[in-house]
């Protein structure tokens, strides 16, 4: 809720930014108009949807080409990593460690099936990669489980919810206890 004052505050005050904007951000649909309109020259997509080239984002695919930069973080290829400046090889769901939430709320942990084979990496440590090299900190998480603990102490609605409660199934939350 970055409309509220006391939330970014505290979230202004764990991680050291002032910045933190009063307003959100585009809608997915408001990108390719902010695009058109050059109040986005570069993005980073992570993952692919078939929304991109199903027409539901009208011409999305067009516009992204007109963009300074693009970046675009994905495990398979397609009609965005060959417009893509730069693709970052993202793992499979089925090489993956870490938490999922479900759009019935529920947080469940997974398990890698299969190893990385090659340079493809989980999106969070291609995340961190990239704010360390841009000079950002606090970025240094040594695995899936630190990152969740940061976002079960960012957030109330988590704070009930641990790798180890996950263990035993998945929770919904609000999970407060």
């Amino acid at each position: 809720l970055v409309s509220d004052h006391q939330e970014r505050k505290g979230f202004s005050e764990k991680w050291g930014a002032d910045d933190i904007p009063s307003t959100p951000g585009f809608s997915l649909t408001e990108i390719t108009e902010a695009i058109r309109r050059g109040q986005i020259r570069a993005l980073h997509i992570i993952g692919d949807s078939p929304n991109f080239t199903n027409g539901v984002l009208g011409d999305f695919l067009e516009v992204v080409k007109s963009l300074e930069f693009l970046v675009v973080q994905d495990t398979f290829t397609g009609v965005l990593t060959e417009t893509a400046d730069v693709v970052l090889p993202s793992a499979t769901f089925a090489q993956k460690e870490g938490t999922y939430t479900n759009l019935e709320r529920r947080v469940q942990l997974y398990t890698p099936a299969l190893d990385i084979t090659g340079e493809e990496r989980s999106d969070w440590e291609i995340l961190s990669y990239i704010a360390k090299r841009m000079g950002f900190e606090g970025f240094e998480y040594p695995g899936p489980e630190d990152v969740f603990e940061e976002i079960n102490k960012s957030l109330e609605t988590y704070g009930g919810i641990s790798y180890q409660r996950l263990q035993s199934g998945g929770l919904q939350w609000p999970c407060t206890a």
